[in-house]
C-alpha cells in the first residue's frame, strides 16, 4: 500500500454533512478527484433540494387552487336563485 491508496478522509464527515452541520471543511486534505466527487455530491444534493421545493410549491398551489374552486362554488351556490316552480 502506497500513499495514493490511503484515504485521508476516512472517518471524516463528507462536505455535505459538514454543510448540514454548519461546520468548516478542510479542503486541503482532499485530492483533486475527491474534490470533484464531493462537488458532484453537493450539486446532486442541491438539485434534490430544488426538486423537493418544486414539489412542495406545486402541492401548495394545488391546495390553493382547490380552496379557490371551493370558494367559487360556494359563492355561486349562494348567489343562484332557487328554482321557481312554474304553474
Amino acid at each position: 500500500m502506497d500513499a495514493t491508496d490511503v484515504d485521508v478522509t476516512a472517518g471524516l464527515p463528507s462536505i455535505e454533512e459538514m454543510v448540514y452541520l454548519d461546520q468548516p471543511f478542510d479542503f486541503t486534505q482532499l485530492s483533486l478527484e475527491q474534490l470533484e466527487i464531493e462537488k458532484l455530491k453537493l450539486e446532486i444534493a442541491l438539485r434534490q433540494e430544488e426538486i423537493r421545493k418544486v414539489r412542495l410549491d406545486r402541492r401548495a398551489l394545488e391546495h390553493m387552487n382547490a380552496a379557490a374552486a371551493a370558494a367559487v362554488a360556494a359563492h355561486q351556490q349562494q348567489n343562484t336563485p332557487p328554482d321557481q316552480a312554474t304553474d
